[in-house]
């Protein structure tokens, strides 16, 4: 998969080098950009251009921004396997988020051409695009990326269009620790909400929050290589379900198949009564993806004991056969 940034933010905020540099700038540009010249430096360094950037009232960058991003989307018309998202670092203003939706759904609609379209934005600008009847349409995915809750129930959430860098906002304010639970809680709650979109959850790429976002049905979660033929096909048919118990993950298919995940540091041992059927059980290892021991084999409705090694988080897929 590709995931295409139409823009990156970083050119407009931050160090002033990379406006100088930029295509966008007017000296560098043939198209009348309309920039202010000389370049409005703060403290012979810095720039906040992004509030001229973001301006789509200016009728000659409107139409420039509009002829950019439908030249994103041309790019890659014959492709598959492309996520659009508006920009890197992007924690610019909703009017922006709306105006570059607005572009994508009349290329669509001239085209005929659908393509995957990712809502990668600020907490705030992304629950107003979601709450928008007309806009949420053209979401495909939602990218949590620039907020996070954390273990005490609050959020690290910056607001949209402060002028910003998502570092800026790091410095000003604490991120906060965040557990395997809450990152799990995050995902689902999209999930749940918007059960025929994509949830991506890419605030924190590392391997520890990974089976935490596959676990509540995120897409593109950093899990290794399971190395069992048919468990990754097994769970993209598979839901979230909610289980009671801390310590527990379940997804599950309508046919009693399903994929538990313990977390031995809360639980070692979880009894589960399957549907009547035919299941077999295997093992898995989170950190390398593979197998532990033999398959087992069992018969529905009756108690199966799942158990994992104390301190030790495993893998349990309950396959039907």
């Amino acid at each position: 998969m590709l995931i295409h940034q139409n823009y990156f933010q970083h050119n407009i905020i931050e160090a002033g080098a990379h406006w100088v540099d930029s295509p966008w700038r007017t000296v560098n540009n043939i198209n009348n950009t309309g920039f202010p010249e000389p370049v409005p430096f703060a403290g012979d360094k810095r720039v906040f251009m992004d509030r001229y950037f973001y301006d789509v009232t200016n009728p000659v960058r409107r139409e420039l921004h509009r002829k950019f991003i439908r030249q994103c989307l041309e790019n890659f018309k014959d492709n598959n396997g492309v996520i659009q998202l508006l920009s890197a670092e992007y924690t610019g203003p909703l009017r922006f988020m709306q105006f570059w939706l607005d572009v994508i759904a009349d290329w669509e609609k001239e085209t005929g051409i659908h393509e995957l379209v990712g809502l990668s934005a600020t907490k705030d600008v992304q629950d107003s695009i979601l709450a928008d009847p007309i806009r949420s349409k053209v979401v495909d995915l939602i990218d949590i990326r620039y907020w996070s809750s954390r273990d005490d129930g609050t959020q690290f959430a910056p607001l949209g269009g402060q002028h910003l860098a998502p570092r800026q906002n790091m410095r000003l304010e604490k991120i906060g620790k965040r557990s395997f639970r809450q990152v799990y809680n995050d995902v689902l709650t999209y999930k749940k909400a918007f059960p025929c979109k994509a949830v991506m959850y890419s605030f924190d790429r590392s391997m520890n929050f990974g089976w935490a976002i596959f676990m509540a049905g995120g897409s593109l979660a950093g899990i290794p290589a399971v190395q069992v033929d048919g468990f990754l096909q097994a769970a993209s048919e598979m839901k979230a379900v909610d289980t009671t118990e801390n310590g527990v993950y379940r997804l599950a298919d309508l046919d009693g198949a399903a994929i538990f995940y313990l977390d031995g540091d809360q639980v070692a041992e979880y009894r589960y009564t399957a549907p009547a059927g035919n299941y077999k059980v295997i093992k898995i290892d989170p950190v390398t993806g593979k197998q532990i021991g033999k398959t087992v084999y069992i018969k529905g409705e009756r108690s199966i004991q799942f158990k994992s090694d104390v301190k030790s988080k495993t893998v349990f897929w309950l396959k039907r056969l």
